[in-house]
């Protein structure tokens, strides 16, 4: 996942303390943590889309190229 060291640095300590003060008010961790684990996982994945979109426009002159 390439674009998992991106969405990381954006969103991990987002994520962790907004989860840390649900869990706190509620006390249901577990569900808690997996929505935040299913949230995470949606930002990497689209952001990892985004950014092969975005490569092959911005680099489609050079894979014309090299056939």
């Amino acid at each position: 996942m390439l674009g998992s060291a991106v969405v990381s640095q954006i969103s991990v300590f987002d994520l962790t303390y907004a989860a840390n003060f649900i869990q706190s008010r509620n006390f249901r961790s577990f569900e808690v943590y997996l929505l935040i684990t299913l949230v995470y996982l949606l930002l990497a994945f689209g952001m990892r889309r985004s950014f092969m979109l975005v490569g092959k426009r911005l680099f489609a002159y050079q894979q014309g190229e090299q056939r």
